[in-house]
């Protein structure tokens, strides 16, 4: 027996894949910053981001938030380079993250609108 699916479903699915690395990413990054110099965790970091981007992308209306996400993602990882090289102010520290988190909660509620709205 063939399966019908629609473009709709289709969408959702993405979206639905695309929430659930969200949740992953944050879960990692929130280690990596915790234990910085860890390069398991770096290297997570970047499949994560690189699926979120590869999942958010040919969404129009989550194509934007992905690639603030994305810079956020490479913001995050040069302040940590920095913090541990050079040292960074604090209150830098504290800026960058909470930008990187601002981006991922911007996107992890239009893909929520989006899955909501299917």
């Amino acid at each position: 027996m063939q399966t019908y699916s629609s473009p709709h479903s289709d969408l959702r699915s993405g979206v639905f894949d695309l929430a659930i690395a969200l949740d992953a990413y944050e879960m990692t990054c929130s280690g990596l910053v915790d234990e910085w110099l860890d390069m398991a965790l770096y290297a997570e970091a970047g499949r994560s981001i690189a699926a979120i981007r590869q999942l958010g992308v040919p969404v129009p209306s989550l194509s934007v938030l992905t690639l603030q996400l994305a810079i956020a993602h490479a913001e995050l990882e040069s302040m940590l380079w920095q913090r541990s090289s050079v040292g960074i102010a604090e209150a830098r520290v504290r800026e960058v993250r909470e930008r990187h988190a601002a981006a991922v909660q911007a996107l992890r509620t239009a893909a929520a609108r989006l899955l909501r709205n299917d």
